[in-house]
């Protein structure tokens, strides 16, 4: 059964906000802009309706969330949610890290923009292309913008398939990811934009088949590795903040054997 309730907060540039329930006692809930219907953030003060989500938490965020005794919103619709719309802004995206989740627009009047992967319905934004923008005040002090309602050819589709990082071998600069349903894929240091992938953590990709050199007196099948790409996610972790090998960080980190070798299927897909 749906329940009521009023966004009391929203935190632009960070993607998520809260939920005050209209039933009496309820605590905050926290809201993610993942979880919005057919929006890409909430209004302040709006009514909401929403389901609770009573999953094992899987982000940072969801998990800090529990511990403070908050619920979290399955799912948000309702005149509080602000349909994510095209911009009216024009510039080109400078920058983007993939393991932080934010980058930055040169506008075409010269003001540098700070951009959340939350103001955008997609995995990531492409460096050098073009977005339509709008641009919020989030400090006056300082004068931050934050670009919202972004749109256009730099913003990448997320991928299909939700998966779970099971290894990460850091000095190989690749690692493997599972399904649901079990099925693993391998996923290299470059789709990740030469980050890293922290184990045990959600991941979004898409998955393509790639053919392996055959050993020698092999036979006629094709050997083929399921391969991942257009990854994104909160498993992603910036080159520029490595992991601590030294404290044997991750499953497989230090070279260890990786459960179910290269993902390898014979004869097709999986």
């Amino acid at each position: 059964m749906s329940l009521q309730g009023v966004c009391t907060k929203w935190l632009v540039g960070k993607g998520f906000g809260f939920i005050k329930p209209a039933a009496e006692g309820e605590q905050e809930v926290l809201a993610l802009a993942d979880r919005l219907v057919g929006g890409s953030r909430l209004q302040e003060g709006a009514a909401v309706t929403f389901d609770y989500d009573d999953s094992e938490p899987k982000t940072k965020r969801q998990r800090e969330a529990k511990a403070q005794g908050k619920r979290i919103a399955a799912t948000v619709s309702g005149p509080g949610v602000i349909a994510a719309t095209q911009g009216a802004s024009m510039g080109t995206v400078t920058e983007w890290h993939p393991g932080l989740g934010y980058g930055f627009i040169l506008g075409t009047d010269g003001s540098r923009n700070y951009v959340h992967g939350s103001a955008f319905n997609g995995a990531r934004l492409q460096i050098g292309k073009t977005v339509m923008y709008d641009v919020e005040d989030v400090n006056h002090k300082s004068g931050r913008k934050v670009a919202i309602n972004v749109a256009g050819s730099a913003v990448t589709a997320r991928g299909g398939t939700r998966g779970i990082v099971k290894s990460w071998m850091h000095h190989k600069g690749y690692g493997f990811a599972q399904d649901i349903n079990g099925v693993e894929v391998f996923v290299h240091a470059t789709e990740v934009g030469s980050g890293w992938l922290m184990v045990g953590r959600e991941l979004w990709y898409d998955i393509r088949e790639v053919d392996e050199d055959k050993e020698a007196g092999a036979d006629d099948s094709a050997t083929k590795k399921l391969q991942a790409c257009n990854v994104s996610g909160e498993a992603i972790r910036d080159a520029s903040h490595p992991p601590d090998l030294s404290k044997g960080f991750g499953k497989g980190a230090k070279g260890a054997a990786v459960k179910g070798g290269k993902g390898a299927v014979k004869g097709g897909k999986a």
